[in-house]
């Protein structure tokens, strides 16, 4: 018998997720209500319990929103800034919790159920009707190598680069000091007003994120040049896996390599402090992919799904995603 429960984003939300193995930093309550609080004010956050026979099999956080007349469920609603968001569960549990979420979604009369998720959905999505499934792609590199193993599956163009960036006085380090943070985060003010575009990745949010998120879980990688930052990175650290989150550099010292230097050194750092995955991202957009697969990572797919009820809301939904991407033309995986 299928059971589901409503809970609040609490400590205990937390206990019971870290009990599944494969959590991740975008279920928590920290990620999940600054998420919401951020993007979505007027909405709530919310947690499913779903038991089967009275075991926890699955858990999912929500985020319950209504849109002028339009109720949205979603886990995330958008996808890009926190990919990850959808279920822990035990194995071969995850149809179950799928199924366990549509009728919850229908029983609240939901317009739009979004879901993105790590694994391939069950074919009875492609079933329903009204629904849209898009499929993303990151890079993974196991780091259960030994480091001339990592080293000998980057392709030779990004070992040259990584060499020539070495031998630069680069002062690299980690530091989420007020002032390192600032200057970040003007860093990237001034990238996106170049290539005006607009922020899909906040720098309100990223600064929420360095200021909620235990120290343990949130770096920056920074690169300074004749006392110059010109390089950086965010990493996101949580259940043995280091994930590239975000990451700026100033364009006339791309040429030095700064930031093939941070990814070898994030490598090698992930390994030595006992991470087993290093994600590097989303790479749909092919000037990215191109960037990130070579450092000799495995391709691996996620999926997100939107379900409507009526099917009209589908071209609204459509709509607002093309304009999204008009604005920041990166997140456009074609």
């Amino acid at each position: 018998m299928i059971i589901t429960k409503i809970v609040n984003l609490d400590d205990d939300w937390d206990a019971k997720l870290l009990e599944f193995n494969n959590w991740n930093i975008f279920q928590t309550s920290t990620w999940v209500t600054n998420y919401q609080k951020i993007y979505y004010p007027n909405a709530k956050s919310l947690g499913l319990f779903i038991y089967e026979d009275n075991s926890l099999v699955g858990l999912i956080p929500l985020i319950k929103a209504n849109l002028y007349f339009i109720k949205v469920v979603g886990s995330p609603i958008r996808h890009s800034l926190t990919p990850f968001m959808g279920f822990a569960f035990q194995e071969g549990k995850f149809e179950t919790c799928f199924n366990a979420l549509l009728d919850y979604a229908k029983s609240m009369k939901a317009n739009i159920l979004s879901l993105t998720q790590g694994e391939l959905f069950p074919n009875n999505v492609r079933n329903i009707k009204y629904s849209q499934i898009n499929t993303y792609t990151t890079s993974v590199i196991s780091l259960l190598q030994t480091e001339d193993e990592l080293w000998k599956k980057i392709d030779s163009k990004t070992r040259n680069q990584i060499r020539k960036g070495e031998k630069n006085n680069f002062n690299i380090s980690f530091d989420i000091s007020p002032e390192i943070i600032n200057s970040y985060l003007e860093l990237r003010t001034i990238l996106y007003q170049k290539q005006g575009m607009e922020y899909e990745l906040s720098n309100r949010f990223l600064l929420n994120m360095f200021n909620k998120l235990p120290k343990k879980s949130i770096q920056l990688l920074t690169i300074e040049y004749e006392n110059k930052l010109i390089s950086a990175g965010v990493f996101l650290l949580f259940n043995k896996t280091c994930y590239y989150w975000d990451g700026v550099s100033k364009a006339e010292y791309n040429k030095l390599c700064p930031n093939n230097v941070i990814q070898w050194f994030i490598i090698k750092w992930a390994k030595s402090n006992g991470f087993y995955w290093y994600d590097l991202g989303g790479t749909n957009t092919p000037s990215i992919a191109h960037f990130k697969k070579g450092y000799g990572g495995i391709t691996k797919e996620y999926n997100s799904v939107q379900i409507f009820r009526p099917e009209i809301l589908s071209k609204i939904w459509n709509y607002w995603k093309q304009k999204t991407i008009k604005k920041n033309p990166r997140l456009n995986k074609d």
